[in-house]
């Protein structure tokens, strides 16, 4: 029975015209079978289904080209026709047929599978891969006819396998137009961001440019996937966008060679490529694929000339030991050879595969390195700049604090203009040192600024751990601001004296007399600005509230007292707990015409001057109020017990003086 078997599939054969193809034992879950040898070609005429051939042409293997055979014409039609003996039993089967510009019918065993002719001239894309019918014989006609294109026939042979494994072919293939379309258009965008954010660098915008050209033109080649997501686009419509994608790319790469690497009669080669490229780009507009084709071989040509002009500049320049050239001629060079492999294969030159997607590709790699290079350099540049601007604003920081920016909601000091202001309520402090002046002439200049330095590194930390802020040094002394409060403040003024008892110990250790301070603190609104012009601008605070503070500072010397605190600031302070406070008097003030009422706090005194101001604070405070009701001798009698029990009480001192020189307050300034 199998010899029977052998016997008739061997009669078969023989019966068979030399045209026909029998396809025996394939592996077809890994194989695909071409139908592209010994095709049956009748010129001229349209075979029919189920119509009796007439005298054959001739027998041609695909890639078949009537055009460029002298037994016909350029313009025509003609059929092509075969028979594939199958294996029976074997299901699944399909048919891939290949893009093809011409206008083409395909038939299997007389039913029309395959189309891309609408009617007139129209034509469109057809679905690729296309079942077959479940038969041991396939009876195949195509009819074929270039009135679009002057290249006659088929520049790809039908394909028939499984469909799972066409199916998974043309996926591989649209998977990678689709990755070269995306990493082209990501490249362009990513090269054109550049150039936006920063104007001189023209080259990144013309590659980029010349990356998103490409990028469509992959939509327009391969796979054709363009055609795919618009099934409706004409065939026509594919052909002019891939025309003008080609007249664009060419002068868009020319002016990123120039841009990137300068060369003499550049505006010369450019105006030349932009001319004749406009020139083609409206001829792509105008007329037909047809009249385009004629004329794509003299652009191909002059595509090639100023190519070699772009390897000329490249190649001088890497000699020149310019990386940027090197790696840009390299990745032009693999552009360049597989552009020509695919000129040569438009024209049928050689029987190749379209190879410049992956030219491209691997020149958009090129430029990658040299821009992920480019990237590297510029952060650190940026790192380095970044660096110096943070030392540069923390240096501008200890010229202006950076309180004074957030109060006037500015990030940065570059942010600050002339005239910016702000109004609100805050909490001044003045600090002196006592007796500067003696203490400075027995000290030598720098011993000065040794000292001066020395004791303000100890003071700043405080006043900025308790929320403050300095505003001015004043040789001697410290102005400082408190935008959080009375409280603060207050905190910070006793903490001071903390630090200058550790700080006049080890004054004393080495030889040095100790120093003494006078606090004033005063609370109330200010306006914290710019003043100046602008070439010279300085943050300062204008308020009376500032005078004020000032003044009562000045008077901590007179009266004897280490903090003195405004009305307005002990009303302000919400935490009097634990604080040693007592009321020293309505107090003339220099260049105030009303007197202030002043309070001393006392917690910073040694244990003995604390118990006994707290132990008299009421018959002190009753011979403040004698005073000024101008009862001298009464407030006299009051401050003079006190001296009795506290000989040490400064202020009572300060108004025993005033009585006793008869300095007191008009009564008229009291009652006001």
């Amino acid at each position: 029975m199998r010899l029977f078997g052998i016997i008739l599939y061997s009669f078969l054969v023989l019966l068979c015209s030399f045209s026909d193809q029998v396809v025996k034992d394939i592996d077809w879950e890994n194989n695909t079978v071409k139908i592209n040898k010994d095709l049956e070609f009748f010129w001229d005429r349209y075979l029919s289904v189920g119509e009796e051939p007439p005298k054959v042409s001739a027998i041609v293997d695909i890639p078949f080209d009537w055009s460029k055979n002298s037994l016909y014409s350029v313009w025509g039609k003609g059929t092509f026709r075969t028979k594939i003996y199958l294996d029976s039993g074997i299901n699944g089967l399909a048919i891939k047929m290949p893009y093809n510009l011409d206008s083409y019918k395909l038939y299997i065993n007389g039913e029309l599978l395959i189309s891309n002719y609408y009617g007139g001239d129209e034509r469109r894309y057809s679905t690729k891969v296309v079942k077959i019918p479940n038969t041991p014989i396939l009876d195949i006609i195509l009819q074929v006819a270039n009135t679009h294109d002057n290249h006659g026939g088929l520049a790809s042979p039908p394909v028939i396998g499984l469909e799972s494994v066409l199916l998974r072919d043309l996926n591989r293939g649209i998977i990678f137009d689709a990755f070269l379309f995306g990493a082209l258009i990501l490249t362009g965008l990513l090269y054109c961001s550049f150039y936006f954010s920063k104007r001189d660098e023209k080259s990144s915008l013309f590659f980029g440019l010349f990356a998103i050209v490409l990028g469509i033109r992959t939509t327009l080649y391969g796979e054709h996937t363009l055609l795919m997501i618009i099934p409706n686009l004409s065939l026509e419509l594919e052909a002019t966008l891939g025309h003008l994608t080609y007249y664009f790319a060419v002068p868009l790469f020319m002016t990123f060679i120039a841009v990137n690497f300068p060369f003499r009669r550049s505006k010369v080669v450019l105006f030349s490529v932009y001319f004749v490229s406009g020139v083609y780009s409206i001829f792509a507009i105008i007329f037909p694929h047809k009249i385009l084709i004629e004329l794509l071989l003299y652009y191909q040509i002059f595509t090639l000339i100023f190519a070699a002009i772009a390897t000329f500049i490249l190649v001088r320049r890497a000699l020149q030991g310019n990386f940027k050239a090197i790696a840009t001629l390299l990745g032009f060079s693999v552009l360049l050879v597989t552009t020509i492999n695919d000129i040569l294969l438009a024209q049928e030159v050689i029987n190749t595969i379209h190879l410049t997607p992956s030219g491209m590709m691997f020149f958009i790699i090129t430029q990658g390195v040299l821009l992920s290079q480019n990237l590297a350099k510029t952060l650190h540049r940026s790192e380095r700049l970044s660096e110096k601007l943070t030392a540069l604003n923390k240096s501008f920081k200890r010229f202006v604090p950076e309180e004074f920016l957030n109060i006037l909601d500015k990030p940065e000091v570059i942010d600050i203009r002339l005239g910016d202001h702000v109004q609100l309520n805050m909490t001044i402090m003045f600090l002196d040192i006592r007796d500067f002046t003696s203490l400075s002439e027995r000290m030598t200049p720098r011993e000065n600024f040794l000292f001066i330095n020395s004791f303000l590194e100890r003071i700043g930390p405080v006043i900025r751990t308790n929320g403050g802020f300095i505003d001015k040094y004043m040789g001697d002394g410290i102005m400082s601001l408190f935008p959080s409060g009375a409280d603060t403040a207050v905190k910070a003024a006793m903490d001071i004296f903390k630090t200058l008892d550790i700080y006049n110990s080890h004054r004393s250790k080495s030889g040095y007399e100790g120093i003494k301070l006078g606090i004033g603190i005063n609370t109330g609104s200010l306006m914290l600005g710019t003043i100046g012009e602008n070439e010279r601008m300085d943050g300062t605070v204008i308020s009376d509230a500032v005078n004020i503070c000032s003044r009562i500072e000045s008077i901590t010397k007179e009266y004897g007292l280490n903090i003195a605190i405004s009305e307005d600031t002990y009303s302000n302070i919400f935490m009097k707990k634990g604080l040693f406070i007592r009321y020293i008097g309505k107090i003339n003030l220099k260049g105030k015409k009303k007197p202030v009422a002043v309070y001393e706090l006392f917690n910073m005194d040694n244990d003995k001057s604390i118990r006994s101001k707290i132990e008299f604070r009421e018959e002190f405070e009753e011979g403040v109020e004698l005073f000024q009701k101008e009862k001298y001798n009464e407030a006299k009698g009051m401050f003079s017990k006190i001296l009795e029990r506290c000989p040490d009480d400064f202020p009572c001192i300060s108004y025993l003086h005033k009585i006793e020189e008869n300095i007191y307050i008009p009564r008229e300034t009291i009652k006001d």
